[in-house]
């Protein structure tokens, strides 16, 4: 079994996790909570704040899964894995990852690249973001939902580590941990 911790940057991130029989793949500057395997970043260095910016210029991991450059971010990875996004958000299938509002939405499908069996996201507490309308959240959830079915269908587990009310809340399937 190939078990997966999906680390977002919301609150419930700097969580005490046992992370021992999880490889962590961290979105941003999450490894200002915990140690990361695996590192997705998406968004141009400009971006970030300076304080986020120096955490994600200085994380360690094994690889840094990005679409960019390195001269539109740089890391301490190991090595660079470009990736192709598709040509528009949502869950659709097209050639590239697809991609929504959040990072952490690609973070699970590297995850289930690499041969993911389970799924366990934290601090992906989406119910209100300074940087999404209400309507990027319900986008987002849609995606998600989408996402969830599709994994769950194939046999893949999902769990939810997030605030008790998050992005996560009510969807078929996923379970609460």
């Amino acid at each position: 079994m190939s078990k997966f911790l999906i680390l977002g940057c919301g609150p419930s991130a700097s969580r005490a996790i046992d992370l021992e029989g999880y490889t962590v793949v961290g979105v941003n500057d999450s490894a200002r909570f915990h140690a990361l395997d695996l590192h997705v970043i998406l968004d141009k260095a400009v971006r970030f704040s300076p304080r986020r910016l120096d955490v994600i210029e200085n994380t360690f991991s094994a690889c840094l899964y990005t679409q960019l450059e390195e001269k539109d971010i740089r890391t301490k990875a190991a090595r660079r894995q470009m990736i192709t996004l598709a040509k528009k958000r949502g869950w659709i299938n097209d050639l590239g990852y697809n991609f929504s509002h959040h990072s952490t939405f690609v973070a699970a499908q590297i995850a289930v690249e690499l041969g993911a069996t389970s799924l366990t996201f934290v601090g992906v507490d989406i119910v209100n973001h300074p940087n999404f309308t209400k309507r990027d959240v319900v986008e987002s959830r849609t995606h998600l939902e989408q996402m969830c079915a599709f994994y769950i269908g194939k046999g893949i587990k999902i769990y939810d580590m997030g605030e008790k009310l998050n992005i996560f809340t009510g969807i078929p399937g996923v379970e609460k941990i």
